[in-house]
């Protein structure tokens, strides 16, 4: 269970009044959610990301937070995790990067399902652990989506793919997360329990940018809540497209 914040703009600039000023800021949730934070971006078109875990930093309360005012960009998506697993290193830490792709995820999901239908090539991309049993679920989750993007190359069809097979293998409870191609942002909903929990909403600040998070982050602006069972998709232009649970099946 974690927490996700994600931002796409006209222009580059940074998140760091979301993670660190808001009403409620984003970085303010590590309380709960103190077992590994990470911030993902894109510089001259490439991803980069910056992942510590709690084993290395001893304390939540050594995490850098800092790092966040560094960071611009026109996307980007940053991370807090909570987990049951005593792996919190930082290689557990999300986001994931795969090509040019960056991935954060909330939730749990079906591993075992997922890792039998990965090609040999994607399941040398993991970075999360070196085996089926140290591995994220959530980096698997988001290699399914590669596999099956890299096989017909639209990413919005892979999702939507991949989503219906997680369904299908059960043993999930949450599949929120958020991801780029490094020109897109993409966002989802879904929960089978504790949906209260495993919301999102989004934010369209005028023309500027789209913020998307896992909660209300100020009170006095018009956030909108991503219904369960919802795909988002947010263009360069920030022209905002929402799929309905009746079209992902």
């Amino acid at each position: 269970m974690c927490r996700l914040l994600a931002k796409i703009g006209i222009e580059t600039g940074d998140i760091d009044y979301y993670f660190s000023k808001a009403d409620k800021p984003f970085r303010s949730f590590v309380k709960e959610h103190g077992h590994g934070w990470g911030i993902g971006w894109y510089e001259n078109d490439n991803p980069n990301i910056y992942k510590e875990g709690l084993i290395e930093k001893g304390d939540s309360g050594n995490f850098e937070f800092e790092r966040v005012k560094e960071v611009e960009s026109k996307i980007i998506i940053t991370h807090l995790r909570k987990t049951k697993s005593a792996d919190k290193y930082t290689k557990n830490a999300q986001p994931y990067i795969h090509k040019n792709c960056i991935f954060a995820h909330n939730g749990s999901v079906n591993k075992r399902e997922i890792y039998k239908i990965l090609e040999t090539e994607h399941r040398n991309s993991i970075t999360s652990g070196d085996d089926i049993a140290s591995c994220t679920d959530s980096e698997l989750y988001f290699l399914m989506i590669m596999q099956e993007y890299e096989r017909d190359g639209d990413i919005t069809e892979a999702i939507k793919n991949v989503i219906n097979k997680v369904k299908e293998f059960g043993g999930y409870t949450g599949l929120n997360f958020v991801m780029s191609d490094g020109r897109n942002l993409y966002s989802y909903r879904e929960a089978s329990r504790k949906k209260d929990y495993y919301s999102l909403w989004y934010l369209k600040r005028g023309k500027g940018d789209v913020v998307i998070c896992s909660e209300k982050l100020t009170s006095g602006e018009s956030w909108t809540k991503i219904e369960l069972d919802t795909l988002v998709k947010i263009s360069p232009d920030l022209n905002i497209e929402l799929e309905s649970s009746q079209s992902i099946k």
